[in-house]
């Protein structure tokens, strides 16, 4: 019963800090962020292709996120425009910038069917590195999901919440062996299927002009390579 009692402090904590960047140089755009996290690299790589300026926070710990149900990236484009994931950032972007970039680059029914199976992939990637990490390195994980956070908070994080919402992102995610398998599968299935499109010696996946489907295969592909300075260096 005690742990339960320190829920509401840590979303306290948490809130309050959201509040203080709410408030922070309304005059941009605002990324809400975390540092690890391919459906965040989605939306930050499309708002620097398009040489938009703004500002990112990184905003609460991902222990926050789980147990609450919010998701991240999110833009805040105004105080009435609030954009809650990666897929609507890029709508609205579609939409402001119509002609002249990437996003307006020509795409075949075959593209798009292919574009529709990268959302498809992206769900597979975290299904398959959670599963991973949190067999084989919970501490990477509880470093990660405290990002962000004070020693308090990151104390009630790491001895009280990690337990429940590691169990709570397992349900949601359908971490389980045959489910972390067939994610594998998916994975390579795409990864073959890229390699497939760029074994004719092309050099973007339309074979014409850097597209939308570059930018999202390449953002969602890049935490499974993990790149020594990816997500500003926050894996040990």
């Amino acid at each position: 019963r005690w742990c339960l009692a320190l829920v509401p402090a840590y979303f306290a904590c948490t809130v309050y800090s959201n509040y203080k960047n709410l408030m922070t140089k309304r005059g941009k755009p605002l990324l809400y962020s975390l540092k690890i996290s391919h459906y965040v690299e989605k939306a930050r790589w499309t708002l620097d292709l398009l040489g938009i300026d703004y500002d990112e926070r990184f905003s609460y710990a991902v222990l926050g996120i789980v147990l609450t149900g919010k998701t991240l990236p999110t833009l805040q484009i105004d105080s009435r425009t609030i954009l809650g994931d990666s897929d609507d950032i890029l709508a609205y972007l579609r939409g402001k910038y119509p002609k002249g970039n990437f996003l307006s680059a020509e795409l075949s029914d075959e593209d798009r069917q292919l574009l529709d199976g990268m959302m498809e992939f992206g769900m597979h990637v975290r299904r398959f590195l959670y599963g991973h990490l949190l067999q084989k390195s919970p501490h990477i994980v509880k470093r990660l999901w405290r990002e962000g956070t004070g020693p308090v908070v990151s104390a009630i994080g790491d001895f009280v919440l990690f337990p429940i919402a590691k169990q709570v992102l397992i349900f949601l995610l359908r971490i389980h062996p045959k489910g972390i398998e067939r994610s594998q599968i998916e994975v390579d299935k795409m990864v073959d299927k890229i390699d497939a499109l760029l074994s004719d010696g092309r050099e973007f996946l339309n074979g014409k002009e850097l597209s939308e489907l570059d930018i999202v295969f390449c953002s969602l592909a890049a935490v499974l390579v993990m790149e020594p300075k990816y997500g500003g260096g926050a894996l040990p």
